[in-house]
């Protein structure tokens, strides 16, 4: 792909080379499924949960936490997080 290409190698140029299929991002789980987001979780269980790394999880959480949409507290030697009731709002209008 050519700098700053508006479009993706291979969409518009004569290559003829297919575009390769764009990564699944995890979807979000249905409001009515259970797991590590619907319930006070690590950083650790989150990341496993999501397969992401617990460092970009942990970036997550800090802005979430600076938004108001998840507390922390610590249990033992982990911090667990919950959602707020404004998240559960903003998730479950």
């Amino acid at each position: 792909m050519r700098p700053n290409s508006p479009t993706p190698r291979g969409a518009s140029e004569p290559s003829g080379h297919p575009v390769p299929p764009t990564p699944r991002t995890p979807s979000p789980p249905s409001s009515g499924a259970r797991g590590p987001c619907c319930s006070p979780s690590s950083t650790t269980q989150l990341a496993t949960h999501r397969g992401l790394s617990a460092a970009g999880v942990s970036q997550h959480l800090i802005a979430l936490r600076n938004a108001g949409l998840v507390t922390a507290h610590r249990s033992g030697r982990s911090v667990l997080y919950a959602r707020t009731a404004v998240a559960d709002q903003l998730l479950n209008p």
